[in-house]
């Protein structure tokens, strides 16, 4: 446990929006004289030292102007664990706050860690990032003294790269050889949530997977496919009973189930967080009755919630619905059901059924006094094939008798000419408008389609992949006619390969309509100057896929990606075009770098401008004064085995200020250094005092919070000199807030949002909540306009 002091530093940092990474006591060294036993605490924003009470900052270290290698001065970090030093300089800081938690778990044994008060499972609550994973995969396979296969790394970079939410043990390469530093690394992917075991998995590698699940884990489904052999059973047996589980979802896949199998469910269902089940052509034939019949007991549908039969034609449906009144999500694929009939059942018995999946089913009947359930909000019907005119039957009886908002899935629909003809008119007469989101997929569309949908304001979804076709040019324009008479968040047209000469009127509606996210892939019609003008003035998109539009103009293109990873939109690599780039230009590599650094890495900052970018050696007017070396360093433990050492060198990088059009500017800036200093008067018979206790206040937007020094003597203040904001925006390196009083004009807060932290060189507040890197964990976002201080 804590002592007070890290209590209550950490209950301080936490007021000031701050999440605390890392909270330790150690002994301070500001100089090689002076140490006092101190609270540290590692924030995403900032290193804080607060005193030994924990009670007051006194130091205070920015990470920003660790990172920024031209900020201010040069930078370097020494982190010494054990035996091991590691130097990182001030361009790699990047992940610093999370390399230092990583070497300490590294490095340092579970007791080591808990004498240093470092507790990971409390207060490292976010992820690794995906460079820290992999360099823990290395370094464990590296202490299990076996050499490092580049393919199994790469594809552990892949999966790792794409955000993989499922994990197929039996298709990790040479797993036999690496099972140990796989499952080490996987209690630290954040988004992992599937994991996928094959009975065929020899048993060494299963009690391997058994272990994972003795530490906290995102993982909140298991499949287990194949058949149940002991070491399955006693796998499953194994996580009921030692390890506490905490994953919802248990699916069966392939898995010829006979009774006894079964009979586990109840053990599992007992002590466990299980609210799902899934069986996936999973029974033994002579399993069938028992699962219609006596499988779900009171014990098991207490807490179930959902469940998933697929592609198991044998169940008696009739003797099963009546058990699952409790079920709010329930899928029947492809289990040979007429859908007249299971929407019979769901009405009868399905009193609390959200979410419906009928699809691959059979329709042979044309709908009549069906009803649907008051609860349903979400039908899947794909890949059904209707008979007699089934289709126009179907959807009538859906916006007839749907009460709720509905979400709609009905993709790849067989059906004959006539009854697509009849269901168009249909549409054209119907009056339901709670449609919320509509998958149409691989259908044809029509104008009375487009007609339909206007009435339906709530609609805030639609996908329309292949939907499009060469001579259906009226279509078309129903559709971007469609797009400007309705408010969108998600759009998907891809594998639309008609609509290029078009989307120049598309992406201008969806602009118009606040577009948050566009799927485009495989539209290979696109101009890529009509696509960087929609990315460049969109002022709501946040994800947007592209890949395959086949672009002409390697330059647009890249500059598509470059602004994209500027406004900080989501977006996936786009392979495919990039790489038909790669034999003209060996810039792929580079720009491919770009992408993996700043979006999977760390967010970018907003904007540049309070960072002090330039030197000019050429200037003597815009040269920076040399600055002193600072030594901090903190020592973790008696004994000293673990020091962090931050020191600052004394020389100055210097590189030139780039051509300004405007040379009045550099004229007038020099001439307001030289009556800054003509004119800075200070108390000769009064030093400045370096003991000063820092500060923020929060005051109010007539004041202009600013950085405060609490000194002695507060007489023997320097006389600051006046300097316009609109000079530090472009040379903020020139005006240290210890010299010069910024005057402001009233625009830059609403440049700014307001943000009470952009006094005194902006003091990076409100760039350094935006620059810090997240885990892949996602770290609880800050309020944009609340200032720490």
């Amino acid at each position: 446990m804590f002592q007070e002091p890290c209590v209550l530093a950490m209950n301080d940092c936490l007021k000031r929006n701050m999440k605390p990474l890392y909270i330790t006591e150690a002994q301070v060294s500001f100089d090689e004289t002076q140490k006092t036993q101190n609270v540290i605490i590692i924030s995403p924003e900032f290193l804080l030292v607060y005193d030994d009470t924990g009670k007051k900052i006194v130091e205070l270290y920015s990470w920003v102007k660790l990172r920024a290698a031209k900020l201010l001065e040069d930078q370097v970090l020494q982190i010494k664990f054990k035996n091991n030093k590691i130097q990182i300089e001030s361009n790699n800081f990047d992940n610093v706050i999370y390399f230092i938690s990583d070497q300490i778990q590294k490095y340092c044994s579970k007791s080591e860690q808990y004498s240093m008060n470092f507790h990971p499972e409390t207060y490292i609550t976010s992820f690794p990032t995906r460079f820290s994973i992999l360099n823990r995969f290395k370094y464990h396979i590296k202490i299990s003294k076996i050499s490092l296969d580049s393919k199994v790394f790469q594809y552990f970079a892949n999966f790792l790269d794409k955000n993989s939410e499922t994990l197929d043990f039996i298709k990790f390469p040479k797993l036999d050889k690496y099972i140990s530093s796989l499952c080490y690394c996987i209690p630290m992917i954040s988004h992992l949530y599937t994991i996928i075991i094959d009975s065929k998995l020899p048993k060494n590698i299963i009690q391997h997977i058994a272990g994972v699940f003795m530490q906290y884990t995102s993982i909140k489904s298991i499949q287990i496919r194949g058949e149940l052999t002991s070491e399955i059973l006693n796998l499953l047996k194994s996580i009921n009973q030692k390890y506490q589980p905490q994953f919802a979802n248990l699916t069966f896949i392939d898995s010829n189930m006979i009774v006894s199998n079964l009979n586990i469910l109840e053990e599992l269902s007992n002590s466990t967080s299980l609210t799902s089940f899934g069986f996936n052509n999973a029974l033994h034939s002579g399993s069938y009755r028992f699962f219609s019949t006596s499988l779900f007991q009171p014990s098991i549908l207490n807490s179930l919630r959902s469940l998933n039969i697929s592609n198991m034609k044998g169940i008696n449906f009739e003797q099963l619905f009546p058990k699952l009144k409790f079920i709010e999500s329930l899928a029947l694929e492809n289990v040979d059901l007429e859908l007249t009939d299971l929407f019979d059942y769901a009405e009868k018995y399905l009193g609390s059924i959200k979410y419906l999946n009928v699809s691959r089913n059979k329709c042979s009947k044309q709908f009549s006094e069906q009803k649907l359930p008051n609860s349903l909000t979400t039908v899947i019907s794909d890949f059904i094939k209707f008979n007699d005119l089934c289709l126009s039957s179907y959807f009538s009886f859906l916006m007839e008798n749907c009460n709720s908002f509905l979400n709609l899935s009905i993709t790849n629909i067989t059906a004959t000419e006539e009854d697509w003809q009849k269901l168009y008119i249909a549409l054209q007469n119907q009056s339901y408008t709670k449609l919320k989101s509509l998958k149409w997929d691989f259908n044809s569309v029509d104008s009375k389609f487009f007609n339909f949908l206007k009435n339906n304001k709530n609609l805030t979804e639609i996908s329309l992949n292949n939907c499009f076709k060469e001579n259906n040019q009226q279509s078309i324009s129903c559709f971007v006619d469609f797009l400007k008479n309705i408010s969108l968040n998600s759009v998907s047209l891809c594998n639309n390969i008609y609509l290029g000469k078009n989307f120049n009127s598309i992406l201008q509606s969806l602009n118009k309509i606040n577009i948050e996210t566009l799927l485009i892939l495989n539209c290979s019609g696109i101009d890529e100057n009509i696509l960087l003008n929609f990315v460049e003035n969109s002022k709501s998109l946040k994800r947007i896929e592209f890949d395959g539009i086949n672009p002409k103009d390697q330059t647009v293109y890249l500059k598509i990606i470059d602004t994209l990873l500027t406004k900080n939109i989501d977006f996936i690599y786009p392979n495919s075009d990039i790489s038909k780039f790669k034999e003209k230009n060996p810039i792929e590599t580079e720009i491919k770098l770009k992408y993996m650094q700043i979006s999977k890495e760390y967010i970018k900052p907003v904007s540049l401008t309070s960072f002090p970018l330039y030197f000019d050696k050429k200037k003597p007017e815009t040269k920076q004064k040399e600055m002193k070396s600072r030594n901090l360093s903190f020592s973790f433990s008696s004994d000293k085995d673990q020091e962090i050492l931050m020191k600052t060198n004394e020389e100055v990088i210097q590189t030139e200020i780039p051509e300004e059009p405007s040379t009045p500017k550099k004229r007038r800036l020099a001439q307001l250094l030289r009556d800054a200093k003509k004119n800075r008067k200070t108390k000769k018979d009064k030093k400045y005092e370096n003991s000063e206790d820092f500060f923020i206040s929060r005051v109010d937007s007539q004041i202009e919070g600013r950085l405060q020094k609490k000194t002695k003597d507060v007489q023997s203040r320097e006389i600051k000199p006046v300097v316009d904001h609109s000079f530090v925006k472009e040379h903020s390196w020139e005006f240290p807030s210890e010299k010069f009083e910024l005057n402001f004009d009233e625009k830059i807060w609403d440049e700014f949002e307001n943000e009470t932290s952009v006094i005194e060189l902006y003091k990076e507040l409100s760039l350094e909540k935006n620059t810090v890197p997240p885990r892949a964990g996602n770290l609880p976002k800050t309020p944009k306009k609340i200032s720490p201080f």
